[in-house]
């Protein structure tokens, strides 16, 4: 089997092949200059390059005219409406960062108050432990085992676990 491309038919007012030039230089992009001279030459003209050009009709240049600027016309609505889409997207993804930005910022607020929490939380219980450590000191303190006077001989010696712990560090 053999592969061959095919161009694809003509479109447009002009399907019968037929093709009006446009003229060279920077004027070609312009839809308001026409694009062929107005002209009823009986005879057929040389083109560009020495191709032959058939002869076309005033008719024929106006129903191109006409069908070009509905194309230019057609083409500028649909870029104007892909750029609107564009313009409508960005604005859609500058929603959602503001929003992503938001909850993240929520969610920073939120774990550094859960933290300043549970710092308070610690710091309180620290102090109640030292608390509890101090008021064993204090009764150490007050009433040592071997010295006591109700007993007369004392307690006895100081023993490992009378000694509250951690060890006091202030005299």
């Amino acid at each position: 089997t053999t592969t061959t491309t095919r161009s694809a038919p003509p479109r447009g007012p002009f399907a019968s092949g037929a093709s009006v030039q446009r003229p060279p230089g920077p004027a070609a992009h312009d839809p308001t200059i026409p694009f062929a001279p107005k002209t009823s030459a009986p005879c057929a003209t040389n083109g560009v390059n020495g191709s032959h050009q058939t002869y076309q009709s005033d008719d024929t240049v106006d129903e191109f005219a006409r069908w070009d600027a509905a194309e230019a016309s057609r083409w500028a609505r649909v870029e104007l409406e892909d750029e609107e889409r564009r313009r409508a997207q960005e604005e859609r993804e500058e929603e959602r960062e503001h929003r992503a930005a938001a909850r993240k910022e929520r969610k920073r607020e939120r774990r550094a108050a859960e933290k300043a929490e549970r710092e308070r939380g610690r710091v309180a219980s620290a102090k109640e432990r030292w608390a509890a450590h101090e008021a064993r000191w204090a009764t150490l303190e007050a009433d040592p085992p071997g010295e006591s006077e109700s007993s007369g001989a004392g307690a006895g010696p100081l023993r490992y676990d009378d000694v509250p712990w951690p060890p006091k560090m202030t005299a």
